[in-house]
């Protein structure tokens, strides 16, 4: 465990007796002594890409915009009054917004320039079904790695979402890149509701067996918050509600 060392300078202050009050400086060195670097990381990134991470997100005023230019109309599902497009966005609108998978690909941009040569990165997309985009991969193959979030945006895994598929495909992944100078993480990241939540449970249980911890973020408000605090909480991860998508 590291010893912390505090040097002041100059270790007295001489001040003469005044009236006024005074200021006096002194420069403050800590140190660590028996400190180590940081452990490596074995990252595996399960992320959404069913329908619903797809749909650009729209400010009030954008929106008010489509409606007022008849692009959005009111209709009823299950009694329920919702709006839905009439026509594709308008192509200077579409190019600027953004939609909850673009904020995660941007996200995992950011992360890669974290990585190193002792790090490991694995990433799977899922929907119906999952699909392995970076197989296992040290974190300084930054060619490689770019080429695989690229195609998050671009994957079609059906509608649905049935996170298990993915989960199962992490840990794989996980496996791959197992060592014992590195920690094991998932990231599991989401804005819906799962088809088998009790598949998610087992094998977030297997994964707690494993020593591996897994982080789940909850983008949005209509995500099953219960079940990603449950797998948080089961392998020692944390749980994050993302309330906007730019936020990751």
């Amino acid at each position: 465990m590291p010893i912390l060392s505090l040097d002041i300078n100059p270790p007295i202050a001489a001040l003469g007796p005044q009236r006024q009050p005074q200021l006096c400086y002194a420069l403050l060195t800590i140190g660590a002594a028996g400190a180590t670097a940081a452990q490596a990381v074995n990252w595996a990134f399960v992320a959404d890409a069913s329908r619903s991470m797809r749909i650009p997100i729209l400010d009030e005023a954008q929106f008010r915009a489509i409606i007022r230019d008849g692009g959005a109309q009111e209709t009823l599902i299950d009694g329920v009054p919702v709006w839905q497009l009439a026509a594709s966005l308008p192509p200077e609108l579409k190019a600027t917004v953004k939609s909850p998978l673009d904020h995660v690909a941007r996200a995992l941009h950011a992360l890669l320039e974290r990585l190193d040569s002792a790090d490991r990165f694995a990433l799977v997309a899922c929907a119906e079904q999952a699909l392995v985009l970076v197989e296992s991969a040290p974190g300084d193959g930054r060619e490689l790695l770019v080429r695989g979030i690229d195609e998050l945006r671009q994957v079609n895994l059906g509608d649905a979402t049935d996170l298990s598929t993915g989960l199962r495909l992490g840990l794989d992944q996980l496996r791959h890149g197992r060592s014992s100078h590195r920690t094991d993480r998932l990231v599991l990241l989401t804005d819906g509701f799962t088809e088998v939540p009790e598949k998610c449970l087992e094998l977030a249980a297997r994964a707690a067996a494993e020593g591996v911890a897994i982080s789940t973020f909850g983008l949005g408000g209509e995500f099953q918050e219960a079940l990603l605090t449950r797998i948080a909480d089961a392998t020692g991860g944390q749980a994050r509600l993302v309330r906007r998508a730019e936020d990751i």
